[in-house]
């Protein structure tokens, strides 16, 4: 009997043929699994090359996995994938044209915001409703565009847009009272000139407001005290991931914040100054670069809380990495667990008291003051931090020395499943054999 690719005179020498004829057939005096599509079956119904495959093009394949790749139906990854240009990331299906509102850099209030005939974002958003929940700024330079999210709930998918504005007061998304915006894939540039600014603003002046970012960069090219990269003030809810910060963050009283796998370069503020003034940070996988790190809790108020976990803090300066020294607050207002701390060119990488509960951080050097529990006081053998690349080397005390937390991160900073090894790694890379 003829084997599958071997000769053959007619389907019954082909392995299968009695089970199941329309898979092992003869052609051209080979076994194959098929002439044309009638041939193959089930989950496999289209013939390419005389293989039975999933699809051949996009319109073969199902709602819940959209993109034909190599003839394989998968989810949508990347928004290129969608003939909308957006992929609901978090399904891996792709948004129906009908459900969005398009922007572009040279979109006109007049367009119907379809992708045929885009218009502003002040205008896209303004024609944002429940049944057109999405809005996709079209790649390309927005400058100087405003967009003011007050009372209603808008998803922004910006990949390849890039908001800008070089002098004068501009801020370029800012969450109003009971406003929710969720934005991917944004790029926010304020200039030198810039003043009064904020890349992105989340202070509702009544009710509530929620920002979700993921993949957002936002740089700021100006070091005066009233330009943030972002700034959260009473009332908001921000949740981030995979973003870049460079410029500074403000973290305000009464908000929430729960960041995982972000990148902050400039002065990180947490900031309760009233005594009924309560504040909730949680972060993971975090790195900090030359952020002064050193949260500004003037209150006394309950609810206060900052939560950091499996980051890692590096000074180039002779300042602290990091530090947590607010004699006035209670033992519990900030944990700081499983992180690294490294200032080579200072005396100490960081600064406790009774206010921080700290346990096993690597905190290098560490001259005279305490680490807290179960510190390690060794060199964390990062690859190179001098140009940002804060990877554990291969014998690093981080390395398989985390402690056991309730809810231990599973990935890192880069996406690695956690642990590598025995246990989790200290800091918010994992380390990859």
């Amino acid at each position: 009997m003829g084997q599958c690719g071997e000769s053959c005179n007619d389907d019954s020498q082909c392995p299968g043929a009695a089970q199941d004829p329309g898979q092992s057939i003869c052609v051209s005096g080979a076994c194959v699994e098929c002439r044309a599509d009638p041939d193959c079956k089930g989950a496999t119904p289209a013939c390419v090359n005389n293989s039975c495959v999933q699809c051949r093009a996009a319109a073969d394949c199902p709602v819940v996995a959209p993109v034909c790749d190599a003839n394989m139906c998968r989810a949508c990854k990347l928004d290129a994938d969608c003939p909308s240009n957006a992929c609901d990331v978090d399904s891996g299906q792709c948004v129906a044209e009908t459900q969005i509102r398009y922007a572009s850099p040279t979109g006109l209030d007049t367009n119907d915001c379809s992708i045929a005939a885009p218009c502003t974002p002040t205008q896209a958003y303004n024609t944002v409703d429940a049944g057109h929940p999405w809005l996709r700024m079209l790649p390309g330079m927005y400058m100087s565009p405003q967009v003011t999210v007050t009372g209603k709930a808008v998803r922004i998918i910006a990949t390849g847009a890039t908001m800008s504005s070089t002098s004068g007061s501009a801020t370029s998304i800012s969450i109003g009272p009971n406003g929710s915006a969720s934005i991917r894939g944004l790029a926010v540039y304020l200039g030198p000139s810039s003043t009064s600014s904020s890349g992105l603003l989340c202070v509702p002046t009544s009710g509530s407001g929620v920002l979700i970012l993921e993949d957002v960069t936002i740089t700021i090219d100006n070091s005066g005290p009233t330009v943030a990269a972002l700034a959260v003030g009473p009332n908001c809810m921000l949740t981030l991931a995979r973003s870049s910060l460079t410029g500074a963050t403000q973290l305000q009283e009464n908000s929430t914040s729960v960041i995982d796998r972000g990148r902050f370069a400039g002065h990180f503020e947490v900031m309760t100054n009233h005594a009924t003034a309560g504040i909730s940070v949680v972060v993971t996988n975090s790195v900090f670069v030359d952020t002064n790190f050193a949260p500004s809790l003037g209150s006394t108020a309950s609810g206060q809380s900052i939560n950091i976990e499996n980051s890692t803090f590096y000074s180039s300066t002779t300042s602290l990495a990091g530090a947590c020294a607010f004699s006035t607050l209670p033992a519990t207002a900030m944990t700081l667990t499983n992180n690294i701390f490294y200032a080579p060119n200072a005396p100490n990488a960081l600064r406790i008291d009774s206010s921080c509960t700290a346990d096993t951080n690597v905190a290098y050097p560490q001259t005279t003051n305490s680490a807290g529990a179960n510190a390690i006081v060794l060199d964390p053998k990062l690859v190179d931090a001098v140009i940002g690349d804060f990877h554990l080397q291969a014998g690093s005390p981080a390395i398989d020395a985390a402690k056991t937390t309730a809810t231990p991160p599973t990935e890192d900073f880069d996406g690695t499943m956690r642990p590598q090894g025995a246990r989790n790694d200290i800091g918010a890379f994992e380390f990859k054999p």
